[in-house]
Order: C-alpha cells, then structure tokens, then sequence
C-alpha cells in the first residue's frame, strides 16, 4: 500500500520556544469523573484493549484483525487516540494478590502451597518488569457532559463490537483506574514507593515539579526525550509495517493522534492539487529530475484519491508522538539510539520534539491532547492504511493478578492472568493437547498445584497415573482396591438449567431421577455395546425399579444422606431376577438374561468391589481418581461413572470454586456411545456458572474429534487453548481449525524441550516454556529434582505405571 506526501496539501513550519523551567498546569481537571474532561472542556473516555499476538498469527486471521480496526475506526467520527504505552509490571502487586489469599486462609497446606508461589514469583520476577499496555480513548463533540456521556458510551459501543469481533477486548477505566493511570504515569518514581491507593488525594497526580531543559524534560527523578514521525515510507509491504518500533524493548509511550478530515474537502483540494500539477507537468519547460518527481506526486495523489473513495473509508490527519523516559541519563541515550534504529528500520523519518515546553508529554498521556504542535506534524492516512498499523499488537500477557502459568518464550516475560476474571476472559476453561513427551501433564501437574489454594476442590481423572501430591487424596480403583463407586448414587439433585444467570435451585429427588436414569442409561451402554433398542425400554424400567425397591420414586421428596439407602448392582440384579421369572414376563425374559449375563463381572465378578456397592469414598481439596490399573472395557465405564460423580458434586454449591482436570479424554470418545462425550462438553459450557472451570486434556486429539460435533465444540469453548509438540497426524487436524501460522507450526512440530508450547487466551497467541519450582519439582518430577537439587525427593519417586499385562482385563 502506497502512502501519500502531505506536500501534495502543503504544511505549516514548526514554531518552536525555548522555557528552560515550569510547573505548568494539568491539562486535564480535577476531579475526574467517569469521563476525563481535559482544559479545552471537552469530555474523553478512556479504555484498555487487551492485543492480538500478530507475530504468530495466520495472514487470513491478521487480514480480519486488520479489517475490524478499521471498521471501529470508520465507526466514530471525532478525535481518537492510540496509546502504546510501556508500564512496570509492579511483582508487588502479585505478591500482594498472594499475600491477601494467605491472611485469608485457615488450612495450613493453602497457606504453604501460597507462600511456595509467592517465593517461586519473587524468584523469576526480576527477567520482566515491564508489558505493554494499548489504550483507546474517545472525545466527544460536545463540551456539555450529558450529551458528551450519551454520545461516547453509544460511540464506545459500536468500537467495542467491531474490536472484539476479533477478540481485541475493550475494558472501559472507571474513575479510579483514570486516576492510577496518570497518577503512574506523571509520577513513575513516586508511584513504585507509593502505589495509588484511595488514602492518596486525586491532587498528588500533578508532579511536584517538571522541569523543561530543552532538548529533555525531568520529572520525578526521570528524564524524557520525544519524537515524532516526519516521514513514511513511499510503499508499505503488508501489515505491521511499523512492528520494530512497536516491538523495541525500552521505556516508551508512543501516541497515535487521529484527528477526523472532511472527506469530500480533501477530494476537492486533491484533486485540484493533481490537476495543478499535470498542468504544470504537459505545459512547463522543467528539467527531467522535476518531471520526475512531479509524475510521482501525481501518482501519489491518484492512489490517495482512489483509497478514500470508497464508503468504508474514512480520512484521518495522524501525528505520531513518541517518548522514551529513564532514571539515568546514559540509559535514556541508548533508548534512544535503540528507538532511532527501530525507526529508520522501518523506513520512517522522526524529528526531535525539543523546546514545546510539556506539549509532547502531555500527548503521550492517553488523553487526547490538543496542542499546536499536532498541526506541524500531521500526516493524511485512510483508515484502512492505519489499521495496517496493527496498533494492538503484542506477545506479552502478564496480570498483577493471578498465578504464573508459564514463561514467555519468545520475551523471556511472565504469563501470569487470573483465570476466574471474567472481564478479561470469557470463561475459565482450558484445552491442552500434546503427545507424550511432550511436557503436557508437566504443565497440568503445575497448574493443579498452583490453583489449588484458589480453589474449594481441584479433581484430576487420572487414565495415565500421572499426577502424585503429597497432599489431598487419591483415589485408586482396581480390583484389588477397596474404593467402591455405585452408578445409582446421587450426590446432588441440582437439575442444570440453560440460563447462566438463573439460579438453580435443588429440585426433589422425584424431580430429578429421570435424568439420573438416563445418565445410568448411558454407562450401561459402555458395557452393553450392543444395546437393542427393544432392551433399552426393558433396561430403563429395571433401574426405575431398583430405585423404587429403596423407596425412591419420581414422588420422593428428600434425598437421603446415607450412601447405604442407594439401590446398587445387587439391588438391580434383584429386580432382573425377579421379572425374568414372572410368567407375565416371559416375552422379555430372553433380553433379560443376556444384558444380566453381560453386566455379572461387574455384579459378582472381577470388577464387583469396584462397582457393586455402596459409594465408600469422598472429595478432599485435592483428589486425584486414579483409573490406570484398569483395561480400557473398564476404564470407559468408570471413566464416565466418575465424570457424572464429580459434576454432581460441581453442581451442589455455586459459591464453591472448583478446578476439574479431564486426561485422557479421549477415552470418551466412542461411536457407539457418543452421549458421554456429549456429557463431558456440558460441562465444559456450564462449569463457569457453577463456579468452576474444565481443563480437558488428551495426547490424541484425531480420536477426540472424531465422534460427532461433541469434541470440536469442547475445544472452541475453551477460551485457553494449548498445544504442544504434536505428531503429523493432530498437526494436520490443529492447523485448519486455529490457521496456524508457519512459525507455530514450526513450534509444535519440532521438540524445542519438554514445555515448549503455543497457548491461544481468546485471540493472544503466546510462546510457552513451562518450568516448574524447586517445589513443584519435587512433587512432579523427583529424578529431575534429583538431578538438578543433588538431594532426593521427600516425597519419594513417583510409583511405577502398571503394565498393559497386569491390568484387570474383561
């Protein structure tokens, strides 16, 4: 795309004073409200857009990111600004988020796997202590406040659904986050001491003193240099032309002021302007160099009169202003140095902003500044070419709340987000996919203990034998153990509804046995492959039955506590019996005796004490189900049996936060039986009502999604995606669905370590590399901690799987 010369429509000449000293006015009132009103009396709103990694994103995904921004910005018709702004990350604020959980706490294993984490933080904090933060900030036409707050929340509206139509979320600041903005902003030293807080007047936004040197301003034991860009490149080659400067590493802010130009004006005076110049180009006697460069100019002018032609256009006078800031003089020189490549990197000009008083400052702030200056330096651009820019670009996702999910790869930062926030993440959930070796169990081992103190229950179904903490439970369930789970027991008789916010009231057991039923339905279809039709209605009637020989009928009221009042298999074998020899019943007697044949291991054969019984076992904070020791004709049904166990329990108490880990979930995955994956992605779209969340895990992802639409559905609704190193076969199955980019691709094809990954936060692709504590260590993986430490484990080496020749077979 070309970029037109602003000579075609002439500039003013920079006028510029020299005030060697000043303590200036705000250029905004006091106090702020929900909208910023700034000197000029026109009202601003301000909001933080969370950014698209465009480093690993596909060109057809970048092209639509591309196509939303300029539809939010043809969507608004009055001044708009674009901050890029570098902030510190303040670790405080983490370890204060950690300290708060632990004062709260009673339990003292919450309190030690909290302190673990906060000395773990602490530890890595000092590789990342700054993000990028993106801002967008309106201004109304009007200066009365009523119209201007109708105008820019109807305005932020329209902005907001084309933004995150692509998942570059917009979180409006209310009046105290305006507030800590330009309180850190104004005051970087003062505000790393004393962190804004309501005991700090709104007047101590003001420095205390700024003084103007010239060609530097200092402020609060800061030093600042500013910029603006005075050239662009004749051609821009795709998006993110101005990516090395967005991408340079130093303390900066850079503003991209939009000021609204009247279209058909600018046809008009284009158009002459093109016509003066073909004239003067046919008519006068010029030497060939001036031909030259007038024909070039022509050229530019049609291109620009071509682009703002179209409706879904509109045009923008746009001045870049960028500041760079340091404690130490020599360090702002080399920022400087750094900032002054990145630009001539990208084919760009910049001019020295020296001797404009605190002009420049206050424009880097993200509130719409109006000063002279901005009519030297404006350059025209369509909006289509502006959002090319990509302005909400970054690899960084790092929170001052929330735990440390992994290293950033590509920056060496922190990932660190708070998973139950729901202005920041649509829900809570989680995918993960990896083959084995991969360091996908790693990870999910780290996330457990990392969440377990913000959570009531963390559950992990555990196929694999994978996961071993030396506190809560695990739960073994084989043959030779004595942990018994009865398909007919009800933990909790809260019926599901459809309406996240309409409170789900515990019905009656009567009211809530037919859905019981038919989930039971459902777990004798794992071991019934073959189910007729004709048998289902037989099978249903019998299990109604075994509840009704408990007293539990579709009229019963209470449900009972004790779990010796469930009907169990023997109580179902009862009633088969007793049907199969009723000479009334002799019709059905030959269905009877085969499904009652098939289901006797599980009656009083090798698999009884697993199932025939009544439930002996219970939820600790931490409760590993651990189904390894059985063949994969049990391991299905138990699986299932356990997923509706744990759901029950999720369903009980909306207050509770519960984290549930599914592994190996593609177990669940059968043709003949597709309503328990059916099952396991009604979770997956209800857990956050319940006050909970899903992390779905598999190291098959083809198997996954093979059955129905059930597995692709539980992957789209996990707003957290990820993946690591996958083998050719789930590589193919991943890139369409997510438009992997190459890069990626090249990520999760080649082994870069155990942990290397690529994790998808609603439209923020980030690098991995999980690393886990010293701690974590100990617990996940002794040998390493071993290798690594030179002393053993306390908590022994993890026990050894059970070989697919010792597990009970059917």
């Amino acid at each position: 795309m070309k970029i037109a010369l602003p000579k075609l429509f002439g500039s003013k000449n920079a006028k510029q004073s020299k005030k060697e000293t000043t303590r200036q006015a705000l250029p905004f009132l006091l106090p702020i409200s929900d909208l910023l009103q700034t000197r000029d009396g026109k009202w601003k709103i301000i909001t933080r857009v969370s950014p698209i990694n465009g480093e690993l994103l596909a060109q057809d995904d970048l092209d639509e990111v591309i196509e939303a921004i300029q539809a939010a910005l043809n969507s608004f018709q009055g001044r708009i600004q674009i901050n890029i702004g570098t902030e510190r990350i303040n670790i405080d604020r983490n370890i204060e988020y950690f300290d708060q959980h632990i004062q709260k706490q009673t339990k003292e294993i919450y309190i030690d796997l909290l302190q673990q984490q906060k000395d773990h933080l602490q530890s890595v904090a000092n590789k990342s202590r700054t993000v990028l933060n993106f801002y967008l900030t309106l201004e109304s036409s009007s200066n009365k406040y009523q119209q201007a707050s109708d105008e820019l929340s109807d305005s932020l509206k329209a902005v907001m659904d084309n933004l995150e139509s692509k998942d570059m979320m917009c979180y409006r600041l209310e009046q105290d986050d305006m507030r800590k903005l330009l309180y850190e902003k104004l005051n970087p030293e003062t505000s790393a001491v004393h962190p804004w807080s309501d005991d700090i007047r709104e007047a101590n936004i003001a420095p205390k003193q700024i003084i103007d040197r010239g060609t530097y301003l200092e402020n609060d034991g800061h030093y600042y240099k500013f910029f603006t860009l005075v050239d662009y490149p004749k051609t821009v080659k795709g998006p993110r032309w101005l990516s090395r400067l967005l991408q340079v590493r130093c303390n900066m802010d850079i503003a991209f002021i939009l000021n609204p130009r009247n279209k058909l004006d600018m046809q008009k005076n284009l158009s002459n302007s093109v016509s003066e110049l073909r004239r003067k180009y046919n008519t006068e006697s010029l030497p060939e160099y001036v031909k030259k460069n007038i024909l070039s100019e022509i050229e530019d002018g049609d291109y620009l009169l071509e682009q703002i032609g179209g409706e879904n256009q509109t045009l923008w006078d746009v001045t870049t202003v960028i500041g760079v800031n340091s404690a130490d003089l020599e360090d702002l020189k080399s920022q400087v140095q750094r900032i002054q490549n990145a630009i001539a990197g990208s084919r760009c000009v910049s001019w020295e902003l020296k001797y404009y008083n605190l002009d420049p400052l206050w424009c880097i702030l993200p509130i719409l500044h109006k000063a002279e200056m901005l009519e030297h330096y404006k350059w025209p651009m369509p909006s289509s070419l502006i959002a090319t820019i990509v302005p909400f670009d970054s690899s960084e996702l790092q929170q001052d709340r929330g735990v440390f999910i992994a290293e950033n790869a590509t920056s060496r930062g922190l990932i660190i987000y708070d998973r139950f926030d729901k202005t920041k993440l649509k829900n809570p959930n989680q995918f993960a996919v990896g083959e084995s070796g991969s360091g996908k169990s790693f990870y999910l081992g780290c996330d457990m203990i990392r969440m377990a103190p913000f959570n009531d229950y963390t559950i992990a179904i555990d196929p694999e034998r994978e996961y071993h903490f030396p506190f809560g439970k695990r739960i073994v369930f084989s043959a030779r153990s004595k942990h018994v789970t009865n398909p007919f027991h009800i933990k909790s008789t809260v019926i599901d509804s459809e309406n996240e916010t309409e409170e789900d009231a515990e019905v009656t057991l009567g009211e809530y046995l037919p859905m019981k039923i038919l989930d039971l339905m459902v777990w004798f279809k794992w071991i019934i492959t073959d189910l007729k039709p004709e048998e289902e209605g037989l099978l249903e009637e019998d299990i109604r039955d075994a509840y009704a020989m408990k007293e539990m009928t579709f009229e019963t009221k209470e449900l009972p506590t004790d779990p010796e009042s469930f009907p169990t298999l023997s109580t179902w074998k009862e009633v088969v019996q007793k049907k199969i020899k009723d000479p009334e019943l002799e019709m059905e007697a030959a269905s009877r005796r085969r499904y009652l044949s098939i289901m006797r291991p599980y009656i009083d054969g090798a698999y009884s004490k697993m199932f025939n019984g009544p439930t002996n076992w219970d939820f600790d904070f931490v409760t590993v189900l651990d189904i390894h020791e059985l063949s994969e004709t049990v391991q299905k049904p138990m699986y299932y049996l356990l997923l509706k166990d744990v759901w029950e329990l999720i369903k009980k108490n909306r207050k509770e936060k519960k984290g549930f880990y599914v592994d190996e979930a593609h177990l669940l995955a059968d043709e003949e039986n597709p309503l328990a994956l059916k099952s396991l992605q009604r979770i997956n779209k209800r857990i956050r009502k319940y006050g909970g969340y899903l992390v779905v895990a598999t190291q098959n992802l083809d198997d996954f999604m093979s059955v129905g639409k059930w597995g692709t559905a539980i992957l789209n609704n996990s707003f957290i995606k990820t993946f690591f190193t996958l083998g050719p076969t789930d590589l193919q199955v991943v890139k369409p669905l997510f438009r992997l980019s190459d890069k990626e691709m090249k990520v999760l094809a080649k082994q870069k370590g155990s942990g290397r990954g690529i994790q998808i936060v609603g439209s923020q692709r980030i690098e991995i590399q999980t690393r886990g504590s010293e701690y974590e260590l100990e617990i996940i993986a002794p040998d390493l901690y071993e290798k690594m430490y030179g002393k053993k484990s306390r908590f022994g080496k993890k026990p050894t799987k059970v070989e697919e020749k010792d597990k009970v077979s059917a």
